[in-house]
């Protein structure tokens, strides 16, 4: 680019403060995300393109790769977004208390989860079709939810090691992970959350645990 002179005067964002270039940046990266959500919404995580969300996104091809390096960066920078919610999800301060019911603690993780899959279709393709090994974001949203579990578990159980509650959170996530990744088990989208809920409530009770 030119330097700055009458001839050529330097653009327009050049000339804002940093932290409002900053902040249009922040605002284009989300721009961009919020395309590829729709896209891979409508035809699947492996038939999306970079060049099909920046079109949703009304930007050029160029201007995308400025803020993502590939479709997988994407992905990536997606599941950072969804980390953040999940992690929201258990850290709800009622699910430690020992005078709440199993039942009602299960109902607070596991429906908004059900819920975060049924609003966003991109969601449970990325999830089905990635892992820890894949995306570092990946495993770091698996570790922070197991370790909000076994926080959780262990502020009501306090008598049990949290080696043990680890083992616990670790099949109650993979129960969880279910209720995300599949379309239905059952034929019955409602049957399944209400036999999945079942099945960890029969699972914990079992291990003695509320």
């Amino acid at each position: 680019m030119p330097a700055a002179s009458p001839e050529h005067p330097p653009h327009p964002d050049q000339r804002r403060p940093r932290q409002y270039r900053q902040r249009r940046g922040l605002e284009r990266m989300e721009l961009i995300l919020d395309a590829a959500t729709r896209v891979v919404a409508e035809v699947g995580y492996e038939r999306t393109t970079t060049n099909a969300i920046a079109t949703r996104a009304g930007i050029s091809p160029g201007s995308l790769y400025q803020y993502f390096s590939s479709k997988e960066d994407i992905a990536s920078a997606l599941w950072e977004r969804y980390a953040e919610r999940l992690s929201a999800i258990v850290d709800d301060e009622a699910l430690t208390r020992p005078d709440l019911p199993p039942e009602e603690v299960v109902n607070r993780i596991i429906d908004p989860v059900h819920a975060l899959k049924t609003a966003n279709r991109d969601f449970a393709q990325l999830y089905a079709r990635t892992s820890a090994d894949e995306l570092e974001s990946v495993a770091r949203a698996h570790t922070e939810f197991h370790r909000r579990l076994v926080d959780v578990l262990a502020a009501r159980n306090p008598k049990v090691s949290r080696t043990e509650l680890a083992d616990v959170a670790a099949i109650v996530s993979a129960m969880f992970s279910t209720t995300v990744t599949s379309e239905t088990l059952t034929g019955d989208p409602a049957k399944d959350l209400a036999e999945m809920k079942r099945a960890i409530l029969a699972y914990m009770g079992a291990r003695g645990l509320r």
